[in-house]
This record gives C-alpha cells, structure tokens and sequence, in this order.
C-alpha cells in the first residue's frame, strides 16, 4: 500500500472510531442514569443509587472495551459501501413485508399520507399567516390604536365604532384608518 493511499485511509478510521467511542459512552452513561433514577424512586439517596448502579453493571470498562471492540469489527467488516447495502436490504426486506401485509402497508401509506398532508396544510397556513411580511408598502409604520379605562385599570380595551368613526374624523397624523373586531381562536 502506498503512504499516500495510507495518509489518506488514516484519518477516517480514526474518526470513526472517536464516533463509536462516544456512542458507547452515551449509551453506558444513559444506562446507568436510568438504573439509578430506579433505584431514587425505590427510596435511595442519589449517591447511594449511583454506586448500587455501577455496581449492579459490572466492570466498566471491560464493557466499553468490548462494546467498542464490537463495534470497530463491525464497520471494518460492512466497510463504507456496505453500509449502503445494508439500507438497500432494509427497505427490500420492508417492501415484501408490507406486500406480505396489505392491509397493514394500505393504513400505514394512508396513516403517512394524512400526516404528511395535514403538517403540509398547517405549515401552509403559518407560513401565509406568520412568517411572511404584510400585504402593505411601509410594514413599520402599520400601528395598532386602544381605549385606555384608567380608572378600571384597563390598558388595552377594545375601540367601540362610535369612537373609531369620530378618530377617523378628526385624524390628521395617519393617512388611513380601519377598524378590526378581535378574536380569540377558543
């Protein structure tokens, strides 16, 4: 093998290796958090549940040794591209069970597409509603207008028509002026 093509093979091996080692750290550690949750709610201390969890699991680092011995072997064995393959027979192995199944495959396909098509509709609807600027030239100068009761403590009270009408009337700083009946969405 030549050094360029070895220079080459070096640096990914040792990044998947550092992924692996992390995952099986993330795994030990999620397994230990929840074996000791168990043993909080059966009454102990937290401290004391931790060290009954560790204990209770056995030799640590022989496991995350072994996890990612195991693991190691696994993606030399399938390699990059066997990974690819491993996709591919997943989704064919899916495809026959659900031909096997077609019952099952018609309410899974109908459950997918009702839910791809309502989060398609409600995305819709915010987008036109939420996220796109208003239908108007100069958005930033678009104000809202309240009634204030002060002695009700009041601040933001609806406008009734009567005083809409006479504020339109007497206006001069604004340019137009609507009046909008406010609505709650219970």
């Amino acid at each position: 093998m030549s050094p360029r093509r070895r220079s080459i093979r070096w640096p990914w091996r040792f990044r998947i290796r550092k992924r692996v080692v992390h995952e099986v750290d993330q795994e030990i550690e999620f397994h230990l958090e929840m074996r000791s949750a168990e043993l909080e709610r059966s009454g102990m201390t937290t401290q004391a549940a931790r060290e009954e969890a560790l204990r209770q699991f056995g030799d640590v680092v022989d496991t995350h040794a072994n996890c990612v011995g195991a693991d190691s072997r696994r993606i030399r064995r399938v390699g990059r591209f066997g990974q690819l393959r491993e996709i591919v027979q997943d989704v064919v192995h899916g495809f026959r069970q659900l031909r096997n199944r077609p019952v099952y495959a018609g309410v899974a396909i109908l459950t997918l597409a009702v839910g791809i098509g309502a989060t398609t509709a409600v995305f819709s609807a915010a987008d036109h509603v939420l996220l796109r600027p208003l239908p108007y030239s100069d958005v930033e100068r678009v104000v809202t207008l309240w009634e204030t009761d002060v002695a009700v403590g009041d601040l933001k009270k609806e406008v009734s028509p009567g005083n809409f009408v006479e504020w339109r009337a007497r206006a001069t700083a604004f340019d137009g002026m609507a009046l909008a009946q406010p609505f709650g969405f219970d």
